[in-house]
């Protein structure tokens, strides 16, 4: 996994502010827009690319182990879908 996305997630996970955006943009897109991430992460200083963000995401659904946001965030039922969506 890059270190640049692991260092964004870290940062995301202690951010309650970045987690509402990220929030936000899930809701928006009724998913993953992996656009809009990559702003987000690049606007908080963190070089990350969509391809990173893609990697990221299928190691994650090879891996057990999210931080609770992420957790809260399935169980509110934010679906994972990689992308854009065209919605």
């Amino acid at each position: 996994m890059s270190q640049a996305v692991t260092a964004f997630r870290k940062f995301a996970n202690d951010n309650p502010e970045v987690q509402r955006e990220l929030i936000q943009i899930t809701e928006a897109a009724q998913g993953f827009d992996l656009t809009a991430l990559t702003a987000l992460a690049q606007r908080e200083n963190f070089n990350i690319s969509v391809q990173e963000l893609e990697a990221f995401m299928a190691e994650m659904a090879d891996n057990d182990e999210l931080s609770d946001f992420e957790l809260e965030m399935v169980a509110a039922g934010t679906p994972i879908v990689c992308g854009n969506t065209g919605l």
